[in-house]
């Protein structure tokens, strides 16, 4: 659930880090002087578009800033040197993660208890939900809301398997191997490893094969 104060507390405390006055904040991202405080008493707080342009001058992770974890660093910046705004939008990332999943406007919308005009509305750059929803939609799709926001190009899921965010064909074969606790352990690992993409198993693979020849 989204915590304003939570929210507003993180980035008094990263601000001071930096060495960044709340005035300069403010100004920086083009704010009222008092919109970041005052966010902490209202029901909505920050929009999802200063957020993202707070946690990027801060230099931090939007996830930490909404409390989704306490690890304030960014996984992995936008680095192919291109700026690609409209595939790197909120609205974009949203219909992109929709599609994959295979659900409608209608179903997504159910989902996150809003009309399915307020969906179409976001995919189609016309209207920005707010933090909570944003919260809710990074949990459901299990994904950062850094990707969300288009600032990194990977997703991890609850697993904490990182993922090439734009090859994600899902393989849903089950595969069991014995009872055991050791054996429950490799069925979660295959489970989990059955629903990365292509290049992710391969990817993944060669790490194994990596640390298995370093341990030789």
């Amino acid at each position: 659930m989204y915590n304003p104060q939570l929210t507003v507390d993180r980035i008094k405390e990263v601000r001071e880090l930096r060495g960044i006055s709340l005035a300069e904040l403010n100004e920086y991202c083009g704010l009222n002087r008092n919109t970041i405080a005052v966010s902490a008493n209202s029901k909505t707080g920050l929009s999802a578009k200063i957020l993202s342009n707070v946690s990027e001058i801060l230099g931090c992770s939007a996830d930490y800033l909404l409390g989704k974890t306490d690890n304030f660093n960014v996984l992995s910046s936008n680095s192919n040197g291109s700026d690609n705004t409209e595939k790197n939008s909120f609205g974009s990332r949203l219909k992109e993660l929709r599609l994959r999943k295979q659900i409608t406007q209608e179903q997504l919308a159910t989902y996150l208890g809003v009309s399915k005009s307020a969906v179409g509305m976001w995919e189609g750059e016309k209207r920005e939900p707010d933090l909570e929803t944003v919260l809710k939609v990074a949990d459901y799709f299990e994904v950062s809301v850094e990707y969300l926001l288009g600032r990194e190009n990977q997703t991890v899921n609850n697993s904490g398997l990182i993922m090439n965010g734009n090859n994600s064909n899902f393989n849903d074969n089950n595969v069991s191997i014995g009872n055991s606790a050791n054996g429950q352990i490799i069925d979660q690992f295959i489970e989990l490893f059955n629903k990365l993409s292509i290049e992710d198993k391969i990817a993944t693979m060669n790490f194994v094969l990596e640390k298995s020849r370093n341990s030789e």
